[in-house]
């Protein structure tokens, strides 16, 4: 009797562990944008960007911005180092059950940089995007219609979409500091064009005005 006992108190003190190790490595859904490039129009090609760092903040009007980040190759590009930027800056939320929501509406202006130390390209556009307030004070950020084109290109980082529509989902964390960094650093790299030699992408503290943080991927 004792020993059935001691066996079933093995087997439920296993399966304690083991469902606490399943919970305990469960991950959040990671924030993906999928880009479907039209620089072929007759044969669009698929890539999928998945940000290593998602923040967002209010400006004084109210008006949303995320900023996203990841340091890797897009598709199967080589050389690099490459870092992918994303900015989506939201003008007029709708709300359920108050405003229509329709995906065919814009609601966002959308930038999207590629940059490595030979060059950047550099896209705009616009879309719909909406944003919901998550428990844990996160947004989740639907983006259920955009589009991108080519707005300037600077030295030898290759044009991968020309004309591109997006779709996809972020999860955003609430972090004023970091997504004005991000900002900034978006800036600085955009305005890369008209420069007779692409210079490199700047290193923590050797842009002026932009802080380290701005430069410093966080996984």
């Amino acid at each position: 009797m004792n020993d059935l006992r001691g066996r079933c108190w093995c087997w439920l003190l296993l399966a304690t562990c083991v469902g606490g190790l399943t919970v305990g490595c469960r991950t959040r859904e990671p924030s993906q944008l999928r880009i479907l490039s039209h620089k072929d129009p007759f044969f669009p090609e698929p890539f999928v960007a998945q940000f290593d760092r998602c923040v967002f903040y209010r400006d004084r009007g109210s008006d949303l911005h995320v900023l996203a980040e990841t340091r890797s190759a897009p598709g199967n590009v080589t050389g690099g180092p490459f870092v992918q930027q994303l900015h989506v800056h939201l003008y007029w939320r709708p709300r359920p059950g108050r405003t229509f929501t329709d995906p065919s509406k814009i609601d966002a202006t959308v930038r999207y940089l590629i940059a490595s130390p030979s060059g950047v390209v550099t896209y705009d556009g616009a879309g719909f995007v909406f944003p919901r307030t998550l428990r844990d004070g996160r947004l989740r950020c639907d983006v259920e219609q955009g589009m991108i084109e080519i707005k300037n290109l600077v030295g030898d980082v290759p044009d991968l979409f020309r004309t591109a529509t997006l779709s996809g989902r972020l999860f955003v964390e609430p972090d004023r500091s970091q997504a004005i960094d991000l900002l900034r650093s978006m800036e600085v790299l955009s305005e890369m064009e008209g420069l007779e030699a692409p210079p490199p992408i700047p290193t923590a503290g050797s842009a002026p005005g932009v802080p380290a943080a701005a430069l410093t991927a966080e996984g």
